[in-house]
């Protein structure tokens, strides 16, 4: 019973904001300390590659936030629905059983924008924690060049 308890209490921890910053403090000075042993070359070869890479990727998230924005002012989503709305046309001249067919095409036609909307934000949120440790050690490499060159 004490072992569960310890158990529960360990995870519980290791999730709390204390332990995560502590996890993270520990990264920290293991990355400092790596870099340190770096000469000035390689250093300097690290921030640079660092700074192109968090460029890099604002760009494209620039140029994908800009795509998003322009597919939701020019309608796109227009032509899905035109599309869905030819589809039930079509499968009502066959079957002639309208109410069922075009509550099954709403429920698709949610279906499918809430599953592309979801996908989009999963790839921007993925996006943008990458970037999020790009430059988080774009920082530290500065700092420790900041350090050198003074």
């Amino acid at each position: 019973m004490e072992n569960v308890r310890e158990k529960i209490k360990n995870y519980i921890m290791s999730i709390s904001l204390q332990e995560r910053k502590k996890r993270e403090l520990a990264r920290y000075k293991k990355e400092i300390k790596y870099l340190e042993k770096m000469e000035n070359d390689e250093i300097d070869l690290e921030y640079f590659d660092l700074k192109s890479q968090y460029e890099h990727k604002r760009n494209i998230l620039s140029i994908f936030m800009l795509t998003i924005i322009v597919s939701i002012l020019m309608s796109v989503w227009k032509y899905f629905y035109n599309f869905v709305e030819m589809f039930m046309k079509f499968v009502t001249l066959d079957h002639g059983n309208d109410i069922e067919t075009a509550k099954l095409m709403f429920i698709i036609s949610v279906i499918i924008t809430v599953f592309i909307t979801a996908l989009i934000m999963r790839i921007l949120i993925s996006y943008v924690e990458k970037m999020h440790q790009i430059y988080k050690k774009l920082l530290v490499v500065g700092e420790i060049r900041s350090r050198r060159y003074k």
